[in-house]
């Protein structure tokens, strides 16, 4: 399996006065849509890059930006840069960067997936695919356990991005990401190691699930979406067929041999799913 590495064009986007690093790389194809892709907590843009290939490479165009105390972006020690206003201009800036802005797909996973449902909610109808994403907590109770929960996640007193890499990568939705073929399964492993703790810890605190307004009251009036999930990730199943009941917009699409993170564990019929001539059909 190949590690899907990425090149491009690297470009930086202020947010808050910090630098938030962003990939652009061009289809080969003129009025191509562009995908924007949003990855999930303790990840980066290029974490796409199998799926990327399994679209068809160069069909398309792809915006892949890092958030803050993520990949290639900084790690500032103020809160605001990870704050759900900046993080709704980094998306803003980002769909700027497309070579026609009006055929832009928003594609998110996990804690991209929530930013990404964050900002249908503000900006209206946009072709959105979500990878195992959920709309939040509406409860205020729950939301405030979470939030305890996520400030523990990470003790920066004696972590190390090895110890806390370890700890992360054992929990079971993120377990199979360490099985992967080779030379994959090294490029995840050294790219979670390369982040910053604090940033990944304020991360949590700006945007995890207990931080970000919950949108389940909300999502009956928001845009379609089509939702994807792994066929061995219960949780997220449920999250899907629940969110498809409150809005019947929001399809629901079982990716086969996969678990929480499909656009790694099986992009293959990830992207047979997701069918790359939808995409020309549905951008905007």
């Amino acid at each position: 399996m190949s590690s899907g590495e990425l090149k491009g064009r690297s470009v930086s986007i202020s947010l808050c006065g910090y630098r938030a690093h962003v990939r652009l790389i061009p289809s080969a194809r003129r009025r191509a849509p562009t995908i924007l892709a949003l990855h999930g907590f303790t990840g980066s843009g290029a974490d796409f890059g199998p799926l990327r290939e399994a679209l068809g490479g160069k069909r398309f165009g792809w915006i892949l930006p890092d958030f803050m105390g993520h990949g290639r972006s900084e790690s500032p020690t103020v809160i605001d840069p990870y704050l759900l206003p900046a993080l709704l201009h980094l998306v803003d800036k980002c769909r700027q960067l497309a070579s026609d802005p009006t055929r832009i797909h928003l594609l998110g996973y996990s804690m991209g997936g929530r930013i990404a449902l964050q900002y249908l909610a503000r900006a209206g109808p946009l072709p959105c695919l979500l990878l195992s994403a959920s709309p939040g907590l509406d409860d205020p109770e729950e939301r405030h356990q979470r939030r305890q929960a996520d400030r523990s996640l990470i003790d920066l007193r004696v972590d190390t991005p090895e110890t806390f890499s370890e700890r992360w990568e054992s929990l079971p939705l993120i377990f199979p990401q360490t099985r992967l073929a080779e030379p994959l399964a090294s490029a995840l492993r050294e790219r979670r190691r390369e982040n910053r703790l604090g940033g990944l810890h304020r991360a949590l605190l700006g945007s995890g699930t207990g931080s970000l307004p919950g949108l389940w009251r909300r999502l009956p009036k928001l845009p379609g979406c089509r939702c994807f999930h792994g066929e061995k990730d219960p949780k997220f199943a449920r999250l899907a067929e629940s969110m498809h009941r409150l809005n019947p917009r929001f399809s629901v699409h079982k990716v086969k041999d996969s678990g929480h993170a499909p656009h790694l564990e099986n992009p293959t019929a990830l992207a047979e799913l997701i069918d790359p001539d939808s995409l020309e059909d549905r951008a905007t």
